[in-house]
Protein backbone atom coordinates (compact mmCIF):
# COMPACT_ATOMS: atom_id res chain seq x y z
CA UNK A 1 0.00 0.00 0.00
CA UNK A 2 1.27 3.37 -1.07
CA UNK A 3 1.67 6.15 1.50
CA UNK A 4 0.21 9.44 1.72
CA UNK A 5 3.02 11.47 -0.07
CA UNK A 6 3.07 8.75 -2.64
CA UNK A 7 -0.44 9.17 -3.73
CA UNK A 8 -0.21 13.11 -3.69
CA UNK A 9 3.05 12.89 -6.43
CA UNK A 10 1.40 10.47 -8.53
CA UNK A 11 -1.62 12.42 -8.27
CA UNK A 12 0.01 15.99 -9.08
CA UNK A 13 1.63 13.96 -12.16
CA UNK A 14 -1.64 13.11 -13.69
CA UNK A 15 -2.73 16.75 -13.21
CA UNK A 16 0.24 18.03 -14.74
CA UNK A 17 -0.08 15.52 -18.09
CA UNK A 18 -3.65 16.28 -18.10
CA UNK A 19 -3.19 19.90 -17.99
CA UNK A 20 -0.53 19.49 -20.64
CA UNK A 21 -2.82 17.67 -22.86
CA UNK A 22 -5.48 20.19 -22.44
CA UNK A 23 -3.16 23.47 -23.36
CA UNK A 24 -1.56 21.41 -26.23
CA UNK A 25 -5.54 20.18 -27.61
CA UNK A 26 -6.41 24.33 -27.33
CA UNK A 27 -3.33 24.89 -29.02
CA UNK A 28 -3.49 22.98 -32.07
CA UNK A 29 -7.43 24.40 -32.39
CA UNK A 30 -6.59 27.48 -32.54
CA UNK A 31 -3.78 26.60 -35.18
CA UNK A 32 -6.60 24.91 -37.72
CA UNK A 33 -8.82 27.12 -37.20
CA UNK A 34 -6.31 30.48 -37.81
CA UNK A 35 -5.62 27.92 -40.98
CA UNK A 36 -8.98 27.73 -42.04
CA UNK A 37 -9.72 31.31 -41.63
CA UNK A 38 -7.66 32.88 -44.49
CA UNK A 39 -10.08 34.30 -46.96
CA UNK A 40 -11.98 37.53 -45.26
CA UNK A 41 -14.23 39.89 -46.35
CA UNK A 42 -13.90 43.71 -45.94
CA UNK A 43 -15.31 44.41 -42.84
CA UNK A 44 -13.22 41.19 -41.23
CA UNK A 45 -10.22 42.49 -42.87
CA UNK A 46 -10.38 46.05 -41.62
CA UNK A 47 -10.82 44.61 -38.09
CA UNK A 48 -7.33 42.11 -38.30
CA UNK A 49 -6.04 45.22 -39.48
CA UNK A 50 -7.08 47.40 -36.91
CA UNK A 51 -8.94 49.85 -39.63
CA UNK A 52 -12.12 51.27 -40.13
CA UNK A 53 -13.76 49.98 -42.79
CA UNK A 54 -14.13 53.72 -44.52
CA UNK A 55 -10.44 53.66 -43.97
CA UNK A 56 -9.54 50.31 -45.63
CA UNK A 57 -11.93 51.57 -48.31
CA UNK A 58 -9.95 54.03 -48.73
CA UNK A 59 -6.64 52.62 -48.78
CA UNK A 60 -7.51 49.84 -51.10
CA UNK A 61 -8.57 52.71 -53.69
CA UNK A 62 -5.62 54.17 -53.28
CA UNK A 63 -3.17 50.79 -53.50
CA UNK A 64 -4.40 49.08 -56.96
CA UNK A 65 -2.01 46.84 -55.99
CA UNK A 66 -3.71 45.49 -53.10
CA UNK A 67 -3.82 41.99 -53.30
CA UNK A 68 -7.98 40.79 -53.79
CA UNK A 69 -9.58 37.93 -55.02
CA UNK A 70 -13.21 38.38 -56.71
CA UNK A 71 -15.01 34.69 -55.43
CA UNK A 72 -17.99 33.83 -56.87
CA UNK A 73 -19.03 37.84 -57.13
CA UNK A 74 -17.59 38.54 -53.92
CA UNK A 75 -14.27 40.71 -52.67
CA UNK A 76 -12.48 38.66 -50.37
CA UNK A 77 -8.93 38.96 -48.97
CA UNK A 78 -6.57 36.35 -48.45
CA UNK A 79 -4.75 37.12 -44.66
CA UNK A 80 -1.29 35.81 -45.88
CA UNK A 81 -0.80 37.78 -48.90
CA UNK A 82 -2.28 41.01 -47.33
CA UNK A 83 0.47 40.59 -44.50
CA UNK A 84 3.34 40.04 -47.26
CA UNK A 85 1.71 42.93 -49.07
CA UNK A 86 1.76 44.99 -45.89
CA UNK A 87 5.20 44.05 -45.46
CA UNK A 88 6.56 44.78 -48.94
CA UNK A 89 4.53 48.39 -48.89
CA UNK A 90 6.14 49.30 -45.93
CA UNK A 91 9.45 48.65 -46.99
CA UNK A 92 9.02 50.55 -50.34
CA UNK A 93 7.24 53.46 -48.34
CA UNK A 94 10.81 53.96 -46.07
CA UNK A 95 13.23 53.13 -49.05
CA UNK A 96 11.52 56.66 -50.78
CA UNK A 97 10.88 58.57 -47.93
CA UNK A 98 15.40 57.55 -47.30
CA UNK A 99 15.88 58.96 -51.20
CA UNK A 100 14.37 62.01 -50.44
CA UNK A 101 16.06 62.60 -47.36
CA UNK A 102 19.52 62.10 -48.93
Amino acid sequence: MQNFGELMENYMVEMENRIREQILQEILVKREDEQRRVWLNKTELASYMGVCFRTLDKFIKENPTFPSSNIAGAVRFNCNRVDEWMEIHDEVIKSRKSRKAA
